[in-house]
């Protein structure tokens, strides 16, 4: 409770309260295995997460810069700590965080972190709502990350439900990762299509381009800027009738 830990015997009874001085509030309690250090981690007066070792009273993390208010916090068997937030997983190396993995970055677009379970120093396992829905995170460590082939796909405006389904793809895809680009901050939409559109005459670019890109189709035809994609559209039916009849040229 706030900035105190209440210590239990095995009947239940109170056997002593140990009070976490400089701390606003203590979230949780982690231990690896039975007999070994008991940790707690929390929130300092600063706002900022700490850690520390309730069976020496050391603390071992403070004054860390980056994570959010709201985390969760695991030990590994050999005393590795991994934290994590909505935007970041992160992980201890001689008291000091650093970035293991980007959820948001990455295309994990997480609303809420629950719980987190540390197997070892290179696995994690976490319970997270992703995408409005509950769900079990497997992350391993590897030595060769996979190397994905980036596709850039221009748009004017920002796209709230796209960004969701591009997310999910980049997520699931092992070949392709897409990356969305937008007009800089006070770049006019007509702007931002005049500049791709030099970009793309220099053969340079974005791969793609929204729909909302194009507006004189005719003109990028001419130019080779735009590709016939007839053959992917191998069952129309799925498809709503008046989208693709909008994209049609003669």
């Amino acid at each position: 409770s706030s900035n105190t830990i209440h210590c239990y015997d095995s009947v239940l009874q109170n056997a002593k309260a140990e009070e976490v001085s400089g701390t606003k509030a203590v979230y949780g309690l982690v231990q690896s295995k039975s007999g070994a250090d008991v940790y707690w981690y929390g929130m300092n007066l600063e706002g900022k997460p700490v850690i520390g070792d309730l069976t020496k009273g050391t603390v071992i993390v403070n004054e860390m810069e980056g994570l959010g208010t709201d985390y969760v916090a695991g030990v590994s068997p050999n005393q590795t700590f991994y934290l994590a937030d909505t935007q970041n997983l992160w992980k201890v190396i001689d008291g000091k965080a650093y970035k293991a993995f980007r959820f948001a970055a990455n295309g994990y677009l997480l609303s809420e972190v629950y719980g987190i379970k540390v197997v070892d120093e290179r696995e994690v396992l976490l319970l997270v709502k992703m995408d409005g829905e509950l769900t079990f995170l497997h992350m391993k460590e590897v030595d060769e990350p996979l190397e994905k082939q980036e596709i850039v796909i221009a748009f004017a405006t920002q796209h709230l439900a796209l960004n969701k389904s591009i997310a999910r793809f980049n997520r699931q895809n092992d070949k392709y990762y897409i990356s969305v680009m937008l007009p800089e901050e006070g770049e006019e939409e007509e702007a931002f299509r005049r500049r791709v559109q030099r970009e793309i005459s220099a053969g340079k670019g974005p791969d793609i381009l929204g729909h909302d890109m194009v507006i004189n189709f005719m003109s990028y035809v001419e130019n080779g800027y735009l590709e016939c994609v007839d053959e992917v559209f191998s069952e129309p039916s799925l498809y709503l009738k008046a989208a693709l009849e909008d994209a049609k040229l003669n």
